[in-house]
């Protein structure tokens, strides 16, 4: 074998052994890197305290069993205050004219404050998610043809301004302090957990509530053009439920009748 032969099987050699330190050192950081990772993770699965899916499951299985439990110690709290006011009503009522005149006032102020159940003529509007999610596999275009708590504000919004004198969603009686709110992919109204199909129910004038409910570029139009089913139905008596939540004010404090009138005159000066 000549000279030159052997220098080229050397060369040879030496490239051999250049590429297998390479792979070598490539192999060394790859599996460095892969423990380091899987240390990570461990260690964030541990501090979260469960296994991936398994513990995002019960987390949410708890968060729901919680708020069931609020929930109901909400409806216990308000049929005992409810009974209360019953019984007050009764006692009232028995007694003096003066106390049938509160009698009547109470039952007023029940109405108005929506602590009362009520039935009248009106609308019931029914809405549901896109029949357009079918044809998508997009996770935005899924969410955005969703219902969420906007949509139901809209809607809600629409009649009272068509003039409803009293609306619940899904059995939910809304009052002023009442929230219709997304809690992740659920909706809230009362901080009750509520899902599709939602049903609306709007006591008043029912051809004055569909019209304001059919307007050209309004709320239901909109949702329609998007695939939502949605539809109005006139009703000749209906029954609306009364609002079941907290009413007590830990804050608010009623202004005293002197300083109510006396505040103008010192605003401006007199």
């Amino acid at each position: 074998m000549s000279v030159g032969e052997l220098r080229k099987i050397e060369v040879r050699h030496k490239h051999v052994r250049h590429w297998v330190w390479y792979v070598t050192a490539i192999s060394f950081i790859t599996g460095a890197l892969l423990a380091a990772s899987l240390r990570t993770q461990k260690a964030v699965i541990e501090a979260l305290g469960g296994t991936g899916t398994s513990f995002r499951v019960n987390d949410l299985a708890e968060r729901l069993r919680t708020a069931r439990a609020e929930v109901e110690d909400q409806r216990v709290e308000m049929k005992v205050r409810l009974d209360r006011i019953t019984e007050l009503e009764k006692a009232l009522a028995e007694r003096t004219e003066a106390g049938e005149v509160l009698n009547k006032d109470l039952q007023k102020y029940k109405v108005l404050t929506g602590l009362a159940e009520l039935d009248g003529p009106g609308v019931v509007i029914t809405l549901n998610d896109s029949t357009f999610r079918a044809a998508t596999t997009n996770p935005e275009e899924i969410e955005g043809l969703m219902l969420h708590d906007y949509d139901l504000q809209r809607v809600v919004n629409e009649l009272r301004a068509a003039g409803a004198e009293a609306v619940s969603v899904n059995g939910q009686r809304l009052v002023e302090r009442s929230a219709i709110r997304c809690v992740g992919p659920v909706t809230h109204v009362n901080n009750v957990p509520i899902g599709t199909p939602y049903v609306v129910k709007a006591i008043g004038d029912p051809a004055v509530l569909t019209s304001g409910m059919t307007i050209p570029g309004g709320v239901m139009e909109g949702l329609k053009s998007l695939g939502f089913p949605v539809a109005v139905k006139e009703e000749s008596k209906l029954r609306v439920p009364a609002f079941t939540g907290p009413v007590a004010l830990r804050h608010a404090r009623a202004v005293p009748v002197e300083q109510e009138t006396e505040g103008p005159r010192k605003e401006g000066g007199r």
